[in-house]
């Protein structure tokens, strides 16, 4: 799902409006921005959503991501060079073909950069992470207003599809029904109260992810002929 269309649907979900004016399309657009109907809640939906989506990838709820990576000097792996958002590695390791499998590798964070790998390895390794997700907000999309179409303004349309940040529908769903309890406190507490509590409790009969790369086979690196 489309990141504009979750925030579009959190919003719609909440007003009671028999306006069949307020639109998808024209939310993109910003037609209602402006609109005292709306407003409201345009510029206050991020902060819960932003939460939820953190909660989800605290709880491990979201799949974790691997990255190929390269040892340098001392056996240290540079890991800031390579354009990811690393929240937390969960596992270092290399694909070793004389025993069909991977091996999995002790290593220690040395700042926020570095990787610190204890034994031999090849240079060629990979990481298991958990991604940092940022937090969205009115600037993560963008379309061309009514006025800007209009006038045939060229510029780069964008969004943000949350699927690539391991963000599927069904989370998608509950994330939309958080954000709805947290816009519909001002209206009635106690049924946002609910909403979210509702949220929260399918986001935990979510599948808890866990390494795929639990360690099955040790390497015999010293032996006696």
């Amino acid at each position: 799902m489309l990141l504009s269309r979750l925030v579009y649907n959190a919003i719609k979900s909440v007003k009671y409006l028999d306006d069949k004016n307020f639109t998808y399309d024209g939310f993109k657009k910003g037609d209602f921005d402006d609109d005292v109907d709306y407003s409201s809640e345009i510029n206050n939906v991020y902060d819960s959503l932003n939460r939820v989506i953190h909660e989800l990838s605290d709880a491990h709820k979201i799949p974790f991501k691997v990255a190929k990576v390269y040892k340098g000097e001392d056996n240290l792996v540079p890991i800031n060079g390579y354009g990811l958002s690393i929240k937390t590695i969960v596992n270092v390791f290399y694909l070793d073909k004389d025993i069909g499998d991977y091996v999995k590798l002790e290593h220690r964070n040395v700042g926020t950069d570095k990787l610190f790998i204890l034994g031999e390895c090849p240079d060629e390794l990979y990481i298991e992470y958990i991604e940092d997700i940022p937090n969205f907000d009115e600037d993560s999309y963008k379309y061309a207003s009514s006025l800007e179409e209009e006038q045939d303004v060229e510029f780069e349309e964008y969004d943000v599809d949350l699927k690539n940040y391991g963000i599927n529908e069904t989370m998608c769903s509950y994330i939309e029904l958080y954000v709805k309890g947290a816009l519909f406190m001002d209206i009635s507490p106690d049924q946002g109260v609910y909403m979210q509590n509702e949220a929260k409790r399918q986001i935990s009969n979510l599948d808890e992810y866990q390494t795929t790369f639990a360690e099955k086979k040790i390497k015999k690196v010293f032996g006696i002929d």
